[in-house]
Parts: C-alpha cells; structure tokens; sequence
C-alpha cells in the first residue's frame, strides 16, 4: 500500500515559512549567566532583534535543529580577557525552551576545563536555522551583548 502525502501540509508550510524568516533576519537566541541575560539578537550586525510576533513565535514555539556555541568567559590575573568556548549540534529537534536541558552536560565539561580562579561567567549562542559561528563572531556577539560588563558587576 503506498503512502498518501498531503501536498499542502499547513505545518511544514508554517516550519518552512518560519526558517526563512530566521534565515533572513540571521537569528541566534544569547543567553548569559551568572546575571540570567537573555534575548534575541542579529549575529551578523550584532544588534538586538526587534521581536515581532512571528519571529518569536517561530523561535519559541517550534522545535528547530539547532547549533550552539558555548562559551565560558574568564579574566586572567594579568587582567587579559579570553573566551573558551565549542560549538555543538544536539541530535533531535528541540523547542527553545528545552535547549538548556540539551546542553547542560557539555556545558558543564567546558566549565570544568578552565581554570576555576579565572571563570566570570558563562552563556551560550543558539541557532535555530542551524548556522555555525567562528570564535570571532561569537566573541563580537558576546561583546555587543555586554558579557564582560555583566559578569564583572555580578
């Protein structure tokens, strides 16, 4: 017996209408911590989206396969500022909200690699549509975000 496929499918139609849009408008969700910092931002200009109802819906409330960077930010006693960070693509679609449950093992591995006196902070950069990031970009987005700034007041 063949398989009867809908030709017009509402729900791929929304997903791909959807992805197109976050392709677009180059969408990564920023998360820092320890000050809980966390919101929608335009990788490639490094400016922060404005979050129509149709972006944040797309982001939040379909599962997407994402790439994500994380990042550990530490402060030698020299004073010099560096990033550690890896780029991880879970296996599965995930909704934003289950992302933090994904990640929470690498993260915890990166966390435990640097040096415990130079750790300020940590956070992440996901992509719904799947996009990778340099270490260059992350660190732009991480600066624009204000990570240092944060981290050192908390």
């Amino acid at each position: 017996m063949a398989k009867v496929r809908k030709k017009n499918d509402k729900a791929r139609r929304l997903l791909r209408a959807t992805d197109a849009l976050l392709r677009t408008n180059h969408v990564v969700i920023v998360d820092i911590h320890p000050t809980d910092l966390q919101g929608l931002i335009n990788w490639k200009n490094c400016r922060s989206v404005k979050a129509g109802r149709q972006l944040v819906d797309g982001v939040c409330d379909l599962p997407h396969q994402w790439t994500i960077y994380l990042a550990v930010f530490c402060l030698s006693q020299t004073g010099e500022r560096y990033i550690k960070g890896q780029e991880i693509e879970p296996q599965g679609r995930y909704k934003s909200e289950h992302i933090n449950d994904a990640i929470t093992q690498c993260h915890d591995a990166l966390i435990a690699t640097c040096n415990p006196s130079h750790v300020i902070g940590y956070g992440w950069i996901a992509s719904p549509t799947g996009e990778s990031l340099t270490e260059e970009q992350a660190a732009r987005v991480f600066d624009a975000v204000g990570c240092w700034e944060q981290t050192a007041a908390a």
